[in-house]
C-alpha cells in the first residue's frame, strides 16, 4: 500500500523531471535558433563577399589548336562554333575539331541559328542552304530574289523575297516543303524592314514601313501559321502601327513574348496565338544596340550621367526593368546570360552582375574573335585566329 505522501512525493518528482526536461528542450532549441543564425549570417557573408568579389586575373586552364581567315564570320553555335564566308561554311567543336563543312558561292552572305538548326542564303540570290549539328540538311530554291531570312528551332525558315511589284513572304520546312506564303505590296503594307519566327514555327513577325502623305508610318505584323491564323486572311492575327517612327528589330524572347524596338520605344507582346501590347515604353534617348538574351532583352545608349560611356538597361518578360549596366569597353559584342553581362571587343573584356556589379576588367594577350560563357561563372572560351583557350578567372 502507497501512502498519500509517498504519491505527493512521485507527482513531485515527476513535476520537477517535467520541468527539467521542458528546460532541456528550451535550451536546445535556443541553441539551435543561435546556430541557425549564426550558420544564416555565415552563408550571407560568404554570398556578400562572392557576389562583390572582383576577379583580377585570368589563368589559361585548357588550349586547342584550331584555325579560321581574316575574312571568316566566327558565331556561337550552341557550345560549338560556325565559321562562314562568300565561300563556305563549317562547324567545330571546343577542341577544334571540324565537325562538318560545306560549300557554296556568295556575293553577301547571312546567316540566321536558332536552336540545332542553320540557314544560310545570299542576299539577292535565290539558294537556301539549311544545316543541323550532323552538317547539311538541303537547299530550297526560291522563286525571287532573298531579301531576309530567320529560322525557327524546328527547321523552319521564313524567308522574305523581292519581287517587282509585290514582297513575297514564306515559310519553308528544312528538307524544302513550303508550309506557306502570301504577298504584300508597298502600298498596302510597306517595305519589310525586318523578320522573326518563334522556337516553335507558329508565329511570325514582320516590321513594315510606309510612307503615307509624307508621314512615316510604321507597323510591326505577327502573322499565325497554326491553327488560329488558318482562317484569317493571310494568315495575319495582330498588327501595331507606329507614326512616325522606324522599327527595325523584331524578335522573340520565347513562344509567348515578342518585341519590337523603334528609335522612340520597346515594345513588348505577350500571347502565343494572337500576340498584344503588353508594354510600350519610351526611350531616354538613341538606341546603339539591342542584345537578347534566353529571358532579358539589353538596349545600350550613351551614358548621359557621365559616369560611364556607355549605359545598358534590362528587362525582363514582363517587360519590367530588371538592372542596369554602365560600362566603358568599346564592345564588338554583348552577351547576356541567366545572371551575367559579358561586355568584349578583340583585346579587353568586362563581366558584370545584372545589377551593374563588376566582377572582371582585364585585357587577352591574343586578340579574341569571339568569347562565350560556360556554365561557370568564372570560366570562359576565347576564340582567335589560330587558339580555342579555356580560361579561369582567379
Amino acid at each position: 500500500m502507497i501512502s498519500g505522501k509517498s504519491s505527493e512525493e512521485n507527482n513531485e518528482r515527476v513535476r520537477y523531471f517535467s520541468k527539467r526536461v521542458m528546460i532541456l528542450h528550451i535550451r536546445r532549441a535556443i541553441l539551435a535558433g543561435v546556430i541557425a543564425l549564426i550558420l544564416a549570417g555565415v552563408i550571407l557573408v560568404i554570398v556578400h563577399n562572392y557576389r562583390n568579389r572582383c576577379f583580377t586575373d585570368y589563368e589559361v586552364i585548357g588550349e586547342e589548336s584550331w584555325h579560321v581567315t581574316q575574312n571568316q564570320t566566327v558565331l556561337a553555335y550552341g557550345s560549338d562554333f560556325l565559321c562562314y564566308s562568300a565561300d563556305g561554311i563549317r562547324c567545330s567543336n571546343a577542341r577544334g575539331v571540324d565537325l562538318w563543312s560545306a560549300s557554296y558561292l556568295m556575293q553577301n552572305p547571312m546567316v540566321d541559328v536558332c536552336g540545332d538548326y542553320v540557314a544560310a542564303a545570299d542576299r539577292k540570290g535565290r539558294t537556301i542552304y539549311m544545316y543541323d549539328k550532323n552538317g547539311p540538311l538541303g537547299e530550297i530554291d526560291t522563286s525571287s530574289p532573298i531579301e531576309r531570312i530567320a529560322v525557327s528551332a524546328g527547321g523552319v525558315v521564313a524567308v522574305v523575297l523581292d519581287d517587282s511589284t509585290t514582297t513575297p513572304v514564306c515559310l519553308y520546312y528544312y528538307d524544302g516543303r513550303q508550309i506557306a506564303s502570301f504577298r504584300t505590296t508597298m502600298e498596302k503594307s510597306g517595305y519589310p524592314v525586318c523578320v522573326a519566327i518563334s522556337d516553335n514555327s507558329r508565329l511570325v513577325g514582320i516590321s513594315y514601313l510606309r510612307v503615307d502623305s509624307g508621314t512615316l508610318i510604321s507597323s510591326v505584323a505577327f502573322y499565325n501559321f497554326g491553327e488560329v491564323g488558318k482562317n484569317e486572311t493571310d494568315n495575319l492575327v495582330s498588327s501595331n502601327d507606329f507614326q512616325g517612327e522606324l522599327v527595325p528589330y523584331v524578335s522573340f524572347l520565347n513562344n509567348e513574348v515578342s518585341f519590337s524596338v523603334s528609335d522612340k520605344r520597346i515594345t513588348l507582346y505577350e500571347g502565343g496565338q494572337i500576340p498584344k501590347n503588353l508594354i510600350s515604353d519610351m526611350l531616354p534617348g538613341e538606341v546603339r544596340s539591342v542584345i537578347r538574351g534566353r529571358n532579358h532583352i539589353g538596349l545600350v545608349y550613351y551614358d548621359d550621367s557621365g559616369e560611364s560611356r556607355y549605359l545598358m538597361q534590362l528587362y525582363n518578360r514582363k517587360g519590367q526593368h530588371d538592372g542596369q549596366v554602365r560600362f566603358d569597353v568599346e564592345y564588338s559584342d554583348i552577351v547576356i546570360t541567366e545572371n551575367r553581362v559579358l561586355v568584349y571587343n578583340a583585346t579587353s573584356c568586362a563581366i558584370y552582375t545584372m545589377d551593374g556589379h563588376l566582377k572582371y576588367k582585364g585585357d587577352f594577350d591574343t586578340p579574341v574573335r569571339l568569347m562565350m560563357p560556360t556554365s561557370s561563372t568564372s570560366r570562359y572560351l576565347l576564340v582567335t585566329d589560330d587558339l580555342i583557350r579555356t580560361i579561369q578567372l582567379k
